[in-house]
C-alpha cells in the first residue's frame, strides 16, 4: 500500500514505508509515534484524523516493542533506498515472475539434481507455456 499509493513520489513512497514501522511500534510519545503518518483527512491513521476532526477514534493497540523497533529500523531504512524505490515507481509486482519461476520449478525441482540439459528443456518449456499456455505444447495445437 505504500508503494502503490505512492507511485508519483519517491519521497511519499519513503514517508509511508517508514510510517508502517513508527505507526504499529510502542512509542508513547503520540507525535513521536505518528510524525511520518499521513496528515489527511482521507488517510488511514486514526490518531491524525481523531487530530483533525476532533473525534476519538484512535485505539493504540499493536504495539512492537521498542526494543525490536530498533532491530528493524535499519532494515526499513535499506528498504527505503533511492536505488531500490525507483524501481517501484510503476507500482507493479514480482507475482509474474514468481509464477513463471513456480511451472520452471514444477519441470525441474530444485530438490532433486538435473543436468544443464533438463534445466534448459524446463526453462524453454515454461517460457512457452507462460507466454502461451500449456495448449502450446501439445504437437495437435500447433499449426
Amino acid at each position: 500500500m505504500a508503494i502503490r499509493q505512492n507511485t508519483d513520489n519517491i519521497d511519499n513512497m519513503k514517508r509511508s514505508i517508514i510510517a508502517v514501522l513508527y505507526h504499529n511500534s510502542d512509542i508513547t510519545n503520540g507525535n513521536e509515534r505518528h510524525k511520518y503518518c499521513p496528515r489527511a483527512e482521507n488517510g488511514w491513521c486514526k490518531w491524525w484524523l481523531d487530530k483533525l476532526n476532533g473525534t476519538k477514534k484512535y485505539k493504540k493497540n499493536m504495539n512492537l516493542p521498542i526494543v525490536i523497533k530498533r532491530e528493524l529500523e535499519p532494515i526499513f531504512f535499506d528498504l527505503c533506498k533511492d536505488e531500490l524505490l525507483k524501481k517501484c515507481l510503476h507500482g507493479q509486482t514480482q507475482n509474474e515472475n514468481e509464477s513463471l519461476n513456480a511451472i520452471i520449478w514444477k519441470k525441474a525441482p530444485k530438490t532433486i539434481f538435473v543436468n544443464r540439459k533438463v534445466l534448459e528443456i524446463a526453462v524453454y518449456s515454461a517460457v512457452i507455456e507462460f507466454n502461451d499456455g500449456y495448449c502450446s505444447l501439445e504437437c495437435t495445437c500447433i499449426s
